[in-house]
């Protein structure tokens, strides 16, 4: 998933930060949608800023919890992957792969350093492009974005580490929670906005989403996502 920029794909790949360019990113989504089936630039941009969300923060958030490394994942720094063959065949390039450690004692403000770099200073720009070429909600794709990291904190990192390592795990997923808005490049967290109460569903616990990521627009026969809001509501209020 993770490798050196050299390594890229020869056609489907572009620097991140040419995203923020209007007319670059706006041809990217008219070139991608057909590809995986989408109606729409809204819809295309939601599921590109899934898979974005997903190769971003798989990077850069396993190595700082799990190994203690920091990437650099600055815009400067990333490139973007784009192949689709029937699924995302993308991963996710560096430039430098260089990695930092936190000094003793210094852990926080390091990581700290590693999550603006991630969203302030990639992520949220990013996502502005997005919309800005899209028409689609800024908020969707904070949601696409939370919902992965909750999965990789919850269901990945902490259910399946040791005991040595199950305390830093949760230290870092709640520092994620509660970080002051400006990390992100937003107002307000937009981890801890989504961040709702598990509710029962088909004999399940389920994070229910809030917006839909419109996944079912680019499938046939449309297929939902496994925490849709419009499948859950209904079943939850029965």
């Amino acid at each position: 998933m993770l490798i050196d920029a050299r390594q890229r794909h020869p056609t489907c790949s572009m620097p991140m930060g040419a995203l923020l360019d209007p007319a670059r990113c706006t041809m990217l989504l008219r070139e991608i949608g057909p590809i995986i089936g989408s109606p729409t630039l809204k819809v295309t941009a939601s599921l590109l800023g899934k898979r974005i969300a997903f190769l971003s923060t798989a990077a850069a958030l396993y190595a700082m919890t799990v190994f203690d490394k920091g990437l650099d994942l600055s815009l400067g720094n990333t490139v973007l992957e784009y192949q689709h063959d029937g699924k995302w065949q993308s991963r996710m390039p560096l430039i430098n792969l260089a990695v930092t450690r936190p000094q003793a004692g210094e852990r926080q403000q390091w990581r700290e350093r590693i999550v603006r770099q991630l969203f302030a200073e990639n992520l949220a720009p990013v996502w502005a492009a997005l919309s800005a070429a899209s028409g689609v909600s800024a908020k969707i794709l904070w949601e696409n974005l939370a919902v992965r990291i909750y999965s990789q904190y919850e269901r990945h990192m902490i259910a399946s580490a040791g005991q040595d390592k199950q305390a830093r795990i949760q230290e870092d997923f709640d520092y994620l929670l509660h970080a002051p808005g400006a990390v992100f490049g937003v107002k307000d967290n937009p981890l801890a906005q989504y961040h709702f109460a598990h509710t029962r569903c088909d004999d399940k616990l389920i994070r229910i989403r809030k917006t839909c990521c419109f996944y079912l627009r680019a499938t046939t026969p449309p297929e939902y996502c496994s925490v849709c809001p419009l499948t859950h509501n209904r079943k939850a209020k029965n």
